[in-house]
C-alpha cells in the first residue's frame, strides 16, 4: 500500500538523500527495531526464545526463500541453539 502523493514522496526522497549515509543507516536501523518490537509483541508471551527467532525469521524473511531453504535455515537456527 502506498498512500503518499508523488509530490510528498519526492520531498521525502530529497530529505533522505540530503542526510549522510550514517544518518540514513540510523533511521533504517531504528525503523527495523520498531518493526521487530511490534512483531515480537504479537507473539505469545511464553514462547521459547528459539521459537521467537524462528517466527520472526518467517515473518520478516519467509517470503524470500523456498520451503526447502526455510527448512535449512530453521535447522541451522536450532543447531546453533543446541551448541550454546
Amino acid at each position: 500500500m502506498n498512500d503518499t502523493s508523488p509530490e510528498i514522496q519526492k520531498k521525502l526522497t530529497q530529505k533522505y538523500m540530503s542526510l549522510s549515509g550514517f544518518e540514513r543507516l540510523q533511521i533504517g536501523s531504528s525503523m527495523f527495531e520498531s518493526a521487530k518490537k511490534i512483531a515480537e509483541y504479537s507473539l505469545p508471551k511464553d514462547l521459547p526464545e528459539l521459537e521467537k527467532k524462528i517466527q520472526l525469521f518467517l515473518r520478516f524473511y519467509g517470503h524470500e526463500f523456498s520451503e526447502a531453504e526455510k527448512k535449512k535455515i530453521i535447522a541451522r537456527l536450532k543447531l546453533k541453539e543446541c551448541n550454546k
